[in-house]
């Protein structure tokens, strides 16, 4: 008889509205009952929905009829409208039977129901005469309440139907003569308000729509990366987990991979972060391209892939597949007007032999990667648990570096520089040494890699700098006027902000001049050559700083950067020195590079001599500034002080 306004929640899980009905029932909750009543309940479809509102409705009413009569109402009318709800109360039982039991039988029974339910409202409120009013809004209820249940259609069929079985009631009741303004009001109000209604319910259901679409972009950014449209870690971790749990499930594998482009940082800063950008969005469509459907590839940030290999048979499918996915690299790709050529590292972890959860898997694939960077561009490598400790091991020195930097854990040791021809020491080099609580004092092949790599390494030149300059100085004061001091400087350290100015205050606080000392540098150092460094070096150089290159053969540098960066000496490394004299091979490249060096104005220097024999073939062949410990080596202050004391006794000895 009453149409109720549902508007739907959603449980996929239920079918049955009865059972959810009798559910609310024996809940016990007069909340899920008006919930079930007022709103459509989950699974159930609008007419049965209305059935129930109709009984409900219907019995609620037939219970004030009852009321009012058994509280000695004077008038019939209560009797006549508790008798029109009975009969209607079968025919809604009778009707609720046949949209439950046959739910798709006789299509048209929507607007016969519709007609009876206006009927019986219109005989109401004729029989009620003046009273009849108090049933308008039973009547907006339906026609509205059939609007909201199935379209607009129904509303205005509803509504074309309701206003005239309202407009005779009111006639037939005599309350359109007594009342014609009221009349003219409520006959308005039927013909505006549904349509009110159903505009209103579409700008909302507009604004449902368009709040669906921002949940939904949402829920697309949270779980996609924004630039290449690729999923993201957060869905990432998703799939693994569940991967991860059907693998275990079916007892079969799957393969994490990390992928990494080298030397991307490179190109953001010479092509600029846009054209980084455009790069990522290539790489990341040619590994969509290539990859099968089973695969799942996502974006970590920055250069950074994970690949997700499932349903795989044997290791031989994961390598064929990173086979193919190494086509996206080895590869140039055009960025606007430029060609940007790709390689990448790859690090491969297992489940369930690498990890058993989707944190480790990845924390292992991640670590195999940095294994596949050392071993150069465009390489896999499988993790293996030995990597695991190695970085745990590595971790656990940085941090005992970091302790070691800020307590004072850094000594310096000194080897001389000495002229083979006199055995006057020329110079002393500083070399710096970690007293390690716990293994003694360690030199700089422990921890020099684990230094540069968590960029402690400025910081540890730094403090032999102002060692060794403090050191120099007091041995100066003490009667050694020509001995230079020789400091090995990196590019972290030689790019760092201010390091000239630093230099200088250390140079004037010990109050030594710029000529007592030689920088000395690796290949690499030399290579990372940019017009700051150069600029640099012309600065220092115009001090009285002298330059020398360290282990000059083993890198990629030639004596023609050497030109650039104004270089005064080249030192030859000592894996020429160990075949002096009997490899003609090494004789020939040491000769090579003493002859071209003394054409171009540089000095030698022999680092690495061990014997007698190399020290006299050096100095035969033009080097006699050498290094080793044939002529002595490392040793802290004390036991350098003793051996300039005694050289100069012998010195005395052989002027004397």
């Amino acid at each position: 008889m009453f149409e109720l306004l549902a508007v739907g929640s959603t449980e996929p899980n239920s079918n049955d509205a009865g059972h959810a009905f009798a559910d609310a029932l024996g809940s016990g909750s007069p909340r899920a009952l008006c919930d079930f009543l007022l709103f459509r309940h989950a699974g159930s479809d609008q007419e049965r929905a209305q059935s129930y509102a109709r009984l409900t409705i219907t019995a609620v009413l037939a219970l004030c009829f009852t009321g009012a009569i058994l509280l000695g109402a004077p008038s019939a009318l209560p009797r006549t409208l508790l008798g029109l709800s009975g009969i209607y109360g079968l025919l809604a039982l009778g009707w609720h039977l046949l949209v439950t039991r046959c739910p798709g039988c006789w299509p048209p029974r929507q607007r016969v129901i519709l007609l009876l339910d206006l009927s019986v409202v219109g005989a109401a409120t004729w029989l009620a005469g003046s009273a009849g009013i108090a049933f308008y809004p039973l009547l907006l209820w339906i026609i509205i309440g059939n609007g909201i249940r199935f379209g607009p259609r129904q509303l205005a069929v509803a509504t074309a139907a309701g206003v005239p079985v309202f407009a005779l009631a009111m006639l037939a009741g005599g309350v359109a003569a007594e009342m014609p303004v009221v009349f003219a009001g409520l006959i308005a109000g039927l013909l505006l308000l549904p349509r009110f209604m159903q505009l209103t319910l579409l700008r909302l259901a507009a604004a449902n729509r368009e709040l669906k679409r921002q949940k939904e972009q949402a829920e697309y950014l949270a779980r996609h990366d924004t630039l290449t449209g690729l999923p993201n870690r957060h869905m990432l971790s998703q799939r693994l987990e569940h991967a991860i749990a059907r693998a275990r499930r079916n007892g079969t594998r799957l393969a994490v991979l990390f992928l990494d482009l080298d030397g991307f940082k490179r190109i953001n800063d010479s092509f600029g972060h846009d054209y980084g950008d455009r790069l990522l969005v290539r790489v990341a469509e040619c590994m969509r391209a290539t990859l099968r459907e089973v695969d799942t590839v996502c974006r970590l940030g920055g250069d950074e892939f994970i690949l997700l290999i499932e349903e795989y048979a044997n290791p031989g499918d994961v390598s064929a597949i990173i086979d193919r996915l190494f086509g996206c690299a080895r590869r140039f790709y055009r960025i606007v007007d430029t060609d940007a050529y790709v390689t990448w590292s790859c690090g491969v972890a297992v489940y369930p032999k690498d990890g058993g959860d989707a944190g480790t898997l990845i924390k292992n694939a991640d670590i195999a990667m940095y294994r596949a960077k050392a071993r150069g561009s465009n390489c896999a490598v499988s993790y293996d648990p030995a990597m695991s400790r190695q970085v745990l091991a590595e971790l656990r020195l940085r941090n005992e570096l970091r302790r070691a930097i800020d307590s004072g854990e850094m000594f310096v040791c000194y080897q001389p520089k000495v002229s083979a021809d006199d055995g006057r020491m020329l110079a002393i080099e500083a070399l710096v040494r970690w007293q390690h609580p716990g293994r003694g004092a360690l030199s700089p092949g422990d921890f020099l890699d684990v230094a540069i790599a968590s960029h402690l390494m400025a910081e540890v030149d730094e403090q032999v700098l102002e060692i060794a300059l403090a050191d120099l100085a007091a041995l100066r004061a003490e009667g050694r006027p020509q001995l230079r001091l020789a400091i090995n400087a990196t590019a972290q350290q030689l790019g760092s902000l201010g390091f000239a100015e630093r230099l200088q205050a250390l140079l004037e606080k010990h109050g030594l001049a710029p000529d007592v000392l030689d920088i000395e540098l690796t290949e690499q150092a030399l290579l990372a050559e940019n017009e700051d460094m150069r600029s640099l070096f012309r600065h220092l150089r115009g001090l009285g700083v002298r330059f020398a290159l360290d282990d000059f053969g083993t890198g990629y540098s030639s004596l023609a950067h050497l030109r650039h960066f104004s270089i005064d000496e080249v030192k030859i490394h000592q894996s020429f020195i160990r075949g002096l004299p009997d490899d003609a091979g090494d004789c020939a490249m040491i000769e090579g590079i003493i002859a071209i060096a003394a054409r171009i104005g540089l000095d030698v220097a022999a680092e690495g001599v061990e014997t007698e024999a190399q020290s006299r073939w050096l100095l035969e062949h033009g080097c006699p500034v050498q290094q080793g410990f044939h002529h002595g080596g490392p040793q802290e202050l004390e036991r350098l002080r003793e051996s300039l004391a005694g050289a100069q006794d012998a010195a005395s000895a052989v002027n004397g």
